[in-house]
């Protein structure tokens, strides 16, 4: 899911780089999952912005306003802000919004249509080429440029392994330069599980870091991924992992180090896990977290840790 170096968000009077947790939990966390316990709508972040479903639909909050997306969005995985417009990205497509939540125009990628499973999952905006690049599934990455509006390249990057095993890209971050790090999930027992990194002026992956399968598991295909100061940072089906950057860059195994946030239940110790995007500031990493309360129930509520 799109992601920044890190997150400075004012959002409806909360400020992340100073993040009260109660406002947090007020306007994100308190609206996670609905009173039946069924359904799960965690938040999404983007510089000064947030988007999350409240009530069947989606508020967009820039600064202190709110405004409900007008028009079909679909389930949106992420989104970003560019060109005084919001985009966003899901199962509806690219969708183009004003800042006030008016659907402006819909883009569709040929290859989007013949599967659900090559679908955008995550953006990222490169300001140097004026151009998102999107994490689709079982595509690989998708460009389109903004001063065009066109679909432009589309890399296969390592879906197919060498191995002829398979593989899904499920997220993309970018450092403002060159360089993109797209998170992979293997969609076959031996797909590659890892993080790549890609060349936007050579159009080629530069490295292949995966996963130590057998020390650190494998990609969550609705992962997010981010960078921060000197690492590389997964949001991993609700467990934060996090690499430092030159093992990204240049090595071809990898064990990410898991930053666990626990609690205790009747004197058990248990394990947070969060939901939708993470919160930057200094050394530490915040967000909206799953815990289980006495009654048995599932909630979510803010927490932070360090990195």
């Amino acid at each position: 899911m799109k992601k920044l170096f890190a997150f400075l968000i004012i959002c409806s009077g909360l400020s992340y780089a100073h993040v009260d947790l109660e406002k947090l939990n007020k306007n994100h966390c308190d609206h996670t999952i609905n009173k039946e316990g069924t359904i799960v709508t965690p938040p999404l972040f983007f510089e000064k912005s947030a988007l999350q479903r409240k009530n069947n639909q989606y508020e967009f909050r820039l600064n202190s306003e709110a405004h409900i997306l007008k028009g079909t969005t679909g389930t949106i995985k992420d989104f970003i802000i560019a060109h005084n417009h919001l985009w966003t990205v899901g199962n509806a497509g690219l969708r183009q919004f004003d800042l006030e939540g008016n659907l402006v125009k819909v883009f569709a990628h040929t290859s989007w249509q013949q599967s659900r499973h090559n679908l955008p999952r995550s953006v990222y905006f490169n300001k140097r080429n004026d151009t998102l690049y999107m994490a689709s599934g079982k595509v690989g990455l998708v460009a389109f440029n903004l001063t065009d509006q066109r679909f432009m390249d589309t890399n296969s990057l390592n879906v197919v392994n060498e191995n002829g095993h398979l593989s899904a890209a499920v997220a993309v971050v970018g450092d403002g330069e060159d360089t993109l790090y797209i998170a992979m999930t293997g969609n076959s027992e031996k797909g590659f599980n890892g993080v790549l990194t890609y060349s936007i002026s050579k159009k080629q992956i530069t490295n292949k870091a995966e996963y130590n399968k057998r020390r650190a598991g494998v990609i969550f295909p609705y992962a997010s991924i981010y960078l921060n100061s000197d690492k590389v940072i997964l949001n991993n089906g609700g467990w934060i992992h996090s690499l430092k950057l030159n093992q990204v860059q240049n090595r071809t195994k990898v064990k990410p180090r898991w930053h666990a946030i626990e609690y205790r239940l009747d004197d058990v110790r248990k394990f947070v896990m969060m939901a939708g995007d993470l919160i930057f500031h200094d050394d530490q990493v915040l967000g909206c977290g799953r815990y289980f309360q006495n009654n048995g129930k599932v909630n979510y509520k803010a927490f932070k840790t360090r990195i």
